[in-house]
């Protein structure tokens, strides 16, 4: 996203439908008829999948191979930094498209309406895709796209952090950390905790901090 801001690129967001069922298959793998597919009579055959299917260790890796296959075809490097990267150099200019992925998410950076309509269309006919626009939810993050930039935020993440410790009437303060609390592993008194509730706490804390909410930073790296 500071990248697209920086070089005032157009960021758009699709989704594969049913994803893993466009991988192809290296191994031999056999299932129980689906129920209501069941014929009298033949209640002993199996079947033989052709494709991938949701909930087979291997899908993720099948999906993501068929995906890298098509995106050689329009003349996408993978980047060697980050293998969810795809890039691309315009042939009528120096203009760059990207494609990020994860899953089945795409965020879709292009310089130009045309070059990200070209871009959607070639995804389009290889797989069944759903446009959603402008790019304006990704891994608990909400962006919005300005003229000025983009407005990141986490508060549905937040806000659903907060249910399960029961904290969503807590009063937010300015200064989330008071200077003077020295904190000890065991101080003689204070109840006992439930460490892996504790740790399953910090980690939600440690992603808010690191995407959007900085001023918690300090906070949560004493803690």
């Amino acid at each position: 996203m500071s990248f697209a801001v920086q070089k005032k690129m157009i960021v758009h967001q699709m989704d594969v439908v049913t994803a893993f069922l466009n991988g192809e298959l290296a191994e031999e793998i056999y299932i129980k008829q689906p129920e209501g597919y069941v014929e009298l009579g033949k209640e002993d055959i199996i079947c033989k999948l052709k494709k991938s299917i949701y909930g087979l260790k291997q899908s993720p890796r099948c999906w993501n191979r068929a995906f890298r296959e098509v995106m050689k075809s329009p003349n996408f490097q993978q980047s060697h930094a980050d293998p969810c990267i795809f890039i691309k150099r315009s042939e009528e200019s120096d203009n760059l498209i990207v494609i990020a992925i994860h899953l089945d998410d795409l965020i879709i950076i292009a310089s130009t309406e045309r070059e990200m309509s070209q871009v959607k269309s070639g995804l389009s006919s290889y797989f069944k895709m759903t446009d959603l626009g402008s790019l304006h939810f990704c891994l608990g993050v909400n962006m919005e796209q300005t003229e000025e930039g983009v407005i990141l935020s986490q508060k549905q993440y937040i806000e659903k952090l907060l249910e399960p410790y029961g904290l969503q009437d807590a009063n937010p303060v300015s200064t989330p950390m008071d200077l003077n609390v020295k904190l000890v592993a065991d101080d003689g008194y204070s109840k006992p905790v439930d460490r892996i509730r504790y740790k399953s706490m910090i980690g939600s804390l440690l992603y808010a901090a690191i995407a959007t909410r900085p001023d918690i930073s300090h906070a949560v790296g004493a803690l």
